[in-house]
């Protein structure tokens, strides 16, 4: 992988205890993956210090160790450097420009994990393809993905989140993308991006990174504003979407059950294992990048539909009671959740609907607002039953009683254990359930409650 000598001239740091030069066989931040031969960083942040690990890793077969203070045990091969979490990209973006893979950046505020495995699905029926492990798309998870990278690979696809500016762009010196695809963006980490304006700017540094690269820019075409934003780039433009702007459009979208058919151009359909058409998006996407990448896209109108689409993502979850889960668990934001309504309105026809809705994090100041016009967003649908939990639960519902006036059971608790049993004192064989709010509240244990329920008994709706 890295000479140890590589690794001390990368990070600029200060070797201590440095013996005969060698060649490195692995990179990691945890001492419970360590391998025999790897390079061990200690990760220090607020709360933790890698270092304290070091020995454990060592005992695992480390051989070098990247730490931001020299380890109480001296052990040989200690690299000193002023910031670990540098010293990870540093090293991750050496490793890197080892290999010619050809790398796919893909950003968005929500769907980009299912456009990462939906692209890489496709490129893999025919190359060896690398891309990031479920969401691990930060300043740790990318560098570990790089880390993976070896000379059979073809493709890498690299998914990259943001809270905050300027992470987009660091990720992408990291990663070196040749395309970059912005899924859309929509109000989310408003906590730390301040406004829609910022997040904008945010997600455009993938674009104008790939910008000075001559590189590939897939985008949302639907999206005004990013579609005037890259007009001007000097590199390839490709547009998605349902408008006449877009080279890659979704003319039709026809459910049936959990399951649909996506017509593109009018020209191709294709069989597809979900009932969302959010996640028709996130396909078309995907086919937008292959397109770009001078894939034909009529080549997939069958093998699209052995895709599975991520756990968690719209999930039809069947229970033993005969009742039905779609769990929408990982991400939380308006943008999200009115799409996550309309694919339940659609892919629900029949039983009761009811929805079991968190509250949606990290929207700052406009946090009460966004959840007002949750409630009222609600309102509008045909449902049977609203329940809802958090912080923000009680403005959720006083917004649905406030619009509707149709034969609705609306009821707001504080924690999700209480929601859960609520669920099962009602729950009826041909239910469908929603149950969607941010990551972080864990919603999936609801549903480990009511899979507990076999059989039901007569029941009434309260």
């Amino acid at each position: 992988m890295l000479l140890l000598s590589e690794i001390s001239a990368i990070t600029g740091g200060l070797p201590l205890r440095a013996q005969a030069d060698f060649k490195i066989s692995g990179i990691t931040t945890d001492s419970r993956n360590v391998k025999t031969g790897d390079c061990f960083i200690a990760l220090k942040g607020d709360k933790h210090d890698g270092a304290m690990f070091a020995t454990e890793a060592s005992k695992r077969g480390a051989r070098c160790f990247i730490v931001e203070k020299d380890t109480p045990n001296s052990l040989p091969n200690v690299i000193i450097v002023k910031d670990s979490y540098r010293a990870l990209l540093d090293l991750a973006s050496a490793y890197r420009v080892q290999f010619s893979a050809k790398t796919i950046g893909v950003t968005g505020s929500c769907g980009k994990t299912t456009v990462k495995e939906a692209v890489a699905f496709l490129l893999g029926i025919n190359h060896t393809v690398l891309s990031n492990e479920g969401n691990l798309n930060n300043h740790i998870g990318l560098p570990l993905t790089l880390f993976r990278l070896k000379k059979e690979h073809k493709f890498v696809v690299a998914e990259m989140g943001a809270n905050h500016r300027g992470e987009i762009a660091l990720l992408a010196s990291v990663a070196k993308p040749d395309v970059g695809v912005i899924v859309n963006v929509n109000p989310v980490h408003l906590e730390g991006f301040g406004d829609i304006q910022a997040i904008y700017r945010t997600k455009l540094e993938l674009a104008e990174y790939v910008n000075h690269q001559d590189g590939i820019i897939v985008t949302n075409g639907d999206d005004e504003i990013l579609r005037s934003l890259v007009h001007s780039f000097k590199g390839r433009v490709f547009l998605f979407g349902r408008s006449k702007a877009c080279h890659i459009r979704l003319t039709q979208f026809i459910a049936v059950g959990d399951e649909a058919l996506m017509e593109v151009n009018k020209k191709y359909r294709f069989p597809v294992r979900t009932a969302a058409p959010f996640q028709a998006m996130n396909i078309l996407c995907a086919l937008t990048v292959l397109h770009a990448l001078g894939k034909p896209v009529g080549y997939f109108e069958r093998g699209l539909y052995d895709f599975k689409f991520p756990k968690g993502r719209f999930e039809a979850i069947p229970l033993e009671s005969g009742a039905t889960i779609y769990f929408d668990g990982y991400n939380a934001n308006p943008a999200a959740f009115r799409a996550s309504l309309e694919a339940f309105h659609h892919a629900a026809p029949e039983g009761r609907k009811i929805v079991l809705c968190g509250d949606m994090l990290e929207l700052g100041d406009r946090a009460e607002e966004y959840h007002r016009q949750l409630g009222e967003g609600l309102a509008e649908y045909d449902l049977q039953g609203i329940i809802a939990v958090g912080q923000w639960r009680d403005t959720v519902i006083e917004a649905v009683r406030e619009r509707t006036r149709k034969h609705i059971f609306a009821r707001s608790f504080e924690h999700k254990e209480e929601a859960a049993d609520f669920l099962r004192s009602i729950l009826r064989q041909r239910d469908r359930i929603l149950i969607k709010g941010s990551r972080r509240l864990q919603l999936e244990s609801v549903i480990d409650d009511l899979k507990k329920i076999r059989r039901l008994g007569a029941m009434v709706c309260p």
